[in-house]
């Protein structure tokens, strides 16, 4: 499963040499709205001979850098300075990319966090969405080419690479493997054993390496059958698997459980600073066979005075001298070309030759992508109606009847859901509790909670697998549907997306409720566009009555699927999920 260059296919290494690699320093995971606080942790002041370049009326440049390369930029302009006989005086500062992107964009303000003179963030992924945003403050001038590389890897344990080693793993390492991972998708065949590794990503709108991880899935479903709803698939299972930033992925490598190994999302320098400090366990980089994504670590400016800029181009040139680069891979990081670095070798855990380099993708498709994640990752709060009318008694399959199946889907999009989200489920039919067409089985509220000895997910998983359809029962679709938007609207959580998901084989046959009419009449008059719940029906087989389904679900601005078989249902119900992409214009 990829190599690092040894001739191994996990990339057995050689003992390390005595010599340790020096640490470029330690990275910052800091809180978005906190940032500010880092800004006056490791500061540095480049000071030499009056006259520097960057003095002014305003002092000294201040330089805002990823907190992995800040440490190398400030002992890179004190190597041109010490060898040019010159001087550039700047304050490098390592802040997180995410909160000086924050504040460029004009989304919010992060603390006291000032606007720097120059901006060095680790991907231009964030200069992109700056640039995009209808919002952004002042002006954003991002110089041609890259400082360095840091191409982001699969980072796996040593244990764990020896295990796979042992179990006779040889598979390439490949970015489809990720689509392998998520229950009831398609996607690539993982040669892994299941169960034995657990996956982390840094979170997206924190992390660039984690935004790289949504750009290289949304490339690699280009063309396919059913792009979008594996693709929220695959977000849903990021969003349970996400880590606030690289340094908490190598921290959970401490007194992690044994039976599940990570296997990390990380750029390629952050696992060679790793292990040059002899850790207690090495990380082995894996390079996909498709390509990677890197970061890139951009020159922007971000002043508009004349007098300052020039000052910002004089400490570029710096950074772009031999003497800077040098410096830089000395550190851990690629040249622009993506060449070399000289301490690279089979005991760093990394490569020598660069894997292929994967185009970025345009600034306005990085500011979609992002939307997309943060409709797709907001908390779900859903209430789950089963008709258990006697014609769910039907099989559609041997063994397997209309119920069951439905059923069985519900099962299976439950791992989709964290914990935080809320989920409650009733079953209806005709007269089935004090005159009522529905009967509460589990209220609704947060999958995590306990409820009794047992959690919400666990109740709700053992109550799927008992209900069982009335035999004699008739479909009493509309009193039940206006009595489940009604309690949703009741309880209504803006932060949340409000849904009412109905399963059903049929059309009303409660001659005593509400007619169609009547129904969508109140559907509409109590419909608040500031407090919307969203009514989805999957209508299951071939007596379903579309008309009369379409119209309750117009109503509310909702959504109608026919299933036809098991594997429609499944289908479908990953499709409805993906339907907030485009909400509400969809």
């Amino acid at each position: 499963m990829g190599g690092t260059g040894s001739g191994d296919i996990f990339g057995r290494a050689a003992a390390p040499p005595r010599r340790r690699i020096p640490r470029p320093g330690l990275r910052t995971g800091v809180a978005l709205l906190a940032a500010a606080l880092a800004v006056a942790i490791g500061c540095r002041t480049v000071l030499n001979a009056a006259g520097c370049r960057g003095e002014g009326a305003g002092g000294p440049l201040t330089v805002a850098a990823a907190p992995d390369i800040a440490p190398a930029l400030t002992r890179a302009i004190d190597r041109f300075n010490e060898a040019q006989d010159t001087c550039v005086h700047a304050l490098v500062r390592p802040v997180d990319p995410a909160a000086i992107a924050v504040l460029l964009s004009g989304q919010g303000a992060s603390g006291s966090l000032q606007r720097p003179d120059v901006w060095i963030p680790d991907s231009s992924l964030w200069t992109s969405l700056v640039n995009t945003s209808p919002e952004r403050i002042g002006p954003l001038q991002v110089s041609h080419g890259p400082l360095a590389y840091s191409p982001v890897v699969l980072g796996l344990p040593q244990g764990l690479v020896d295990e796979l080693r042992n179990r006779g793993v040889t598979a390439d390492p490949s970015w489809n493997l990720l689509l392998g991972a998520v229950p009831g998708v398609p996607g690539g065949a993982s040669a892994v054993p299941p169960g034995l590794v657990r996956p982390q990503v840094p979170d997206p709108t924190r992390s660039a390496t984690g935004m790289s991880a949504l750009v290289v899935a949304d490339r690699l479903l280009t063309g396919r059958s059913g792009r979008q709803e594996i693709f929220t698939a695959l977000v849903r299972a990021v969003r349970e698997n996400t880590v606030p930033s690289v340094e908490a992925e190598f921290r959970s490598l401490d007194g992690r459980e044994r039976k599940r190994h990570p296997v990390l999302l990380v750029p390629e320098q952050a696992i060679f600073s790793h292990n040059g400090n002899r850790p207690a366990e090495r990380i082995i980089a894996l390079y996909p066979r498709e390509g990677t994504l890197s970061l890139d670590y951009p020159f922007a400016m971000t002043t508009g005075e004349a007098a300052r800029l020039e000052a910002a181009r004089a400490l570029e040139r710096a950074l772009r001298s031999p003497v800077a680069a040098a410096e830089l891979r000395r550190a851990g990081f690629r040249g622009p070309d993506g060449r070399n670095v000289p301490h690279f070798g089979p005991f760093t855990g990394v490569r020598l030759d660069p894997p292929r380099r994967l185009p970025a993708p345009p600034p306005q498709a990085v500011r979609d992508l992002m939307q997309t994640w943060s409709k797709l990752t907001l908390s779900t709060r859903m209430l789950v109606l089963f008709d258990v009318s006697g014609s769910m008694r039907r099989r559609v399959a041997p063994g397997l009847s209309r119920l069951q199946a439905t059923a069985r889907v519900a099962q299976s999009g439950l791992p989709l859901l964290p914990d935080d989200s809320e989920l409650g489920i009733w079953l209806f039919s005709t007269d089935l509790e004090g005159g009522r067409d529905w009967r509460e089985v589990v209220p609704v509220g947060p999958l995590g909670e306990r409820v009794g000895s047992v959690t919400r997910r666990q109740l709700i998983l053992s109550e799927l697998g008992r209900i069982r359809a009335e035999r004699k029962g008739r479909t009493g679709l509309h009193e039940s549907v206006l009595a489940a938007v009604r309690r949703m609207r009741e309880g209504y959580k803006p932060e949340m997306v409000n849904t009412v998901l109905v399963f059903t084989d049929g059309r009303n046959q409660d001659a005593d409720g509400p007619t169609l009419a009547q129904t969508v009449a109140a559907l509409r008059r109590e419909h608040d566009p500031n407090r919307p719940v969203q009514l989805i029906i999957q209508g299951y087989g071939p007596d379903v009555s579309v008309p009369e389904l379409r119209a309750l679900t117009e109503a509310t601005g909702g959504l109608v699927q026919i299933a036809r078989t098991p594997e429609d249902a499944g289908r479908l119900l990953l499709q409805a999920m993906s339907r907030r992409i485009c909400s509400p214009e969809c």
